[in-house]
């Protein structure tokens, strides 16, 4: 089973931009807590199960795919 890369979209409101990071320590560095509103200790917490939602941003998690990962998910449904 391969590992799936995590990834985490930032979309900050107010400029109308969206960020992608590796984790919530690359955002965290990238962005400080007056810029989202909200603390990484918080957001460590949070569930992701759906996005995170505040006046200036909104956070999803999910996951990206590479064709190898498509091949192999095809592969097993296939047998």
């Amino acid at each position: 089973m391969n590992m799936k890369r995590r990834v985490f979209h930032l979309y900050l409101k107010a400029t109308d931009t969206h960020k992608y990071y590796g984790s919530l320590q690359a955002l965290f560095q990238d962005k400080t807590n007056p810029d989202l509103g909200i603390s990484k200790a918080t957001l460590d917490r949070y569930d992701f199960s759906r996005a995170y939602d505040n006046p200036s941003i909104t956070i999803r998690k999910g996951f990206v795919y590479s064709a190898g990962d498509i091949r192999s998910e095809k592969a097993s449904l296939s047998e």
